[in-house]
């Protein structure tokens, strides 16, 4: 019975290695399960009792054709025959790399076809054999190409450092006919240039304050943002160095007030802020920002006939009935909506007598008015303005009651 095997060794392969285990199996007991191994041709090999084949001196050949036989020890003496083939093959020379890991920056913006290093492979004991390289093909090569012959790697076009900062690229190092190939590694950073203009969140920006808030005071805060990287991507902030209402942080872009605003003043602001980046020479943005003063009920109302703190004199013909109109009695209030809104009334002795519109001011009679009754009446009137809490002011009004004889007087005196 026989069977046969190939191995295939490294022609440089130790004298004394182990190359092949024969396995024999003998279901017979004692002596006549008993195996023994031989080794039937000629050749720098060996074989044990074990069954283990070893070299015993140079492969000088290209192949060998052994026969090992396997015997037990009974009567008659039974055998099983193995042939196997050694084929002895030349050692595969693999290139080396002269680095574990090559490292290398790149600027972004660099121009195509910009060198960046040199890769350089060696294949063992110094042979001169020459190397060609290649990069491997994946998505971090299509912008990297390698000379094949010198291994130098370059830019093949403009890297963006904001759509990809680290490359990792495998170049492969192969040599001649019977030479494996090396894969060395080159890790490409690209360097930041300041590229990219700061980014303001917003184009116009609008916030209000209440009026009469003290000095600091937060309005609001701009933001803006720089894609670039480092003191190229740090923003400042700054507004015109003639504003004297508003201050803004360089850092954070919060906006504040120095002073205390007067919506009465100046109801609105439009500011012109700045975003600028650390890069030399920086780059920088501008927008707007509106800033409108909202109203607090700071502002009394203020009669217009006559001047605060005096009386107002009104005088009517006797005789006039209920409803006639007798004066319009306005003030007026610098604030705005319900803070600006006035209201009238009337009070004091006999004001039953006369009705003043809450609204327009008008003041009529509420009653028929004879001179002789009564010639003068005094009366408050108070304007109200609707703020929260609400301003008030008084004035003292004084209706004169004209009989037909003063009348006439009057009117011969003009």
């Amino acid at each position: 019975m026989s069977s046969s095997h190939t191995l295939r060794i490294q022609g440089s392969t130790p004298i004394d290695a182990i190359i092949f285990t024969a396995k024999a199996l003998d279901p017979d007991v004692g002596a006549n399960g008993q195996i023994d191994y031989q080794l039937m041709s000629q050749g720098p090999f060996s074989i044990d009792s074990s069954g283990q084949i070893q070299i015993t001196g140079p492969l000088n050949q290209e192949s060998y054709e052994l026969r090992v036989l396997a015997l037990d020890a009974g009567f008659p003496q039974l055998s099983s025959e193995l042939e196997i083939t050694v084929l002895v093959i030349e050692q595969e020379l693999e290139p080396a790399c002269g680095a574990s890991d090559y490292r290398v920056e790149v600027r972004e913006g660099s121009p195509p076809m910009s060198k960046l290093l040199q890769v350089q492979a060696l294949l063992p004991g110094g042979k001169e054999n020459p190397l060609r390289y290649r990069l491997r093909t994946d998505a971090d090569a299509v912008g990297f190409s390698v000379e094949p012959e010198t291994g130098w790697l370059y830019v093949r076009g403009a890297l963006d450092r904001e759509s990809r900062e680290v490359y990792v690229l495998a170049v492969l190092a192969s040599g001649g006919s019977g030479s494996r190939t090396a894969t060395c590694t080159v890790r490409v950073r690209v360097t930041d240039e300041n590229d990219n203009a700061p980014r303001l969140s917003e184009e116009r920006y609008f916030m209000s304050i209440s009026e009469n808030r003290p000095p600091g005071e937060i309005v609001g805060r701009v933001s803006a943002t720089d894609r670039d990287a480092g003191q190229n991507g740090r923003v400042t902030y700054r507004l015109p160095t003639q504003e004297t209402a508003f201050s803004m942080h360089p850092h954070t872009g919060e906006l504040s007030v120095r002073r205390s605003l007067d919506r009465e003043h100046q109801a609105t602001y439009q500011l012109l802020v700045m975003a600028q980046d650390g890069g030399a020479p920086p780059r920088s943005v501008t927008g707007t920002i509106h800033v409108s003063v909202l109203d607090e009920n700071d502002n009394h109302p203020v009669f217009l006939h006559p001047s605060p703190g005096r009386e107002t004199t009104v005088q009517i013909m006797e005789g006039k009935l209920s409803g006639a109109f007798v004066s319009s009695l306005l003030a007026k209030d610098a604030d705005e909506g319900e803070n600006g809104t006035v209201t009238y009334s009337l009070s004091g002795p006999w004001a039953e007598r006369f009705t003043l519109h809450p609204h327009t001011g008008e003041l009529r009679t509420a009653t028929s008015i004879h001179h002789a009754e009564r010639s003068l009446y005094t009366m408050s009137v108070q304007a109200r303005d609707s703020g929260s809490p609400p301003r008030t002011a008084e004035a003292v009004l004084r209706i004169q009651v004209l009989g037909q004889l003063d009348f006439s007087r009057a009117v011969r005196q003009c």
